[in-house]
């Protein structure tokens, strides 16, 4: 049935295949580490402490999401949340020493990934994609923006 869609619905149907299957191998690679809580994890880890509210920015999350990652990852012992001092909404988010070990640990996971799935694919190519995603991605936000 594939065969005979259009050369767009391919695509489409690849993107969402792979996507799908990317997530499993990441995930899996990871040690169950969901991509969300490694973007958070990796933002603390090269920008230090933040505001709960500016990383959940960071990571473009809802207010839920980064509330249900933050205490998951709290109880893992992987950061620590505290409340300002001189402003008790505000709350600061941080590493812990084994945050810290993790997250190196699991960006060498991640590189090893990285390199084995683009080992046949030259840099023209890796390029060409991304700059292919990048505009699908656009596409995609503004008809977000359009459909609101």
């Amino acid at each position: 049935m594939r065969d005979s869609c259009s050369l767009r619905d391919q695509i489409l149907y690849h993107i969402i295949t792979v996507q799908k299957e990317l997530g499993q191998l990441f995930d899996s690679e990871m040690d169950g580490l969901s991509l969300s809580r490694y973007d958070i994890l990796s933002n603390l880890y090269h920008v230090g402490p933040l505001r709960q509210r500016e990383l959940q920015q960071r990571v473009d999350v809802d207010h839920a999401a980064i509330t249900r990652h933050l205490k998951q990852l709290e109880t893992q012992g992987l950061i620590t949340r505290r409340r300002c001092e001189q402003d008790n909404r505000v709350i600061y988010v941080e590493l812990t020493d084994e945050g810290r070990e993790q997250i190196a640990h699991w960006t060498e996971q991640k590189e090893c990934l990285t390199d084995r799935l683009f080992v046949n694919m030259k840099v023209e190519d890796q390029q060409q994609l991304l700059a292919s995603l990048t505009m699908l991605q656009d596409t995609i936000d503004h008809e977000r923006k359009t459909t609101i």
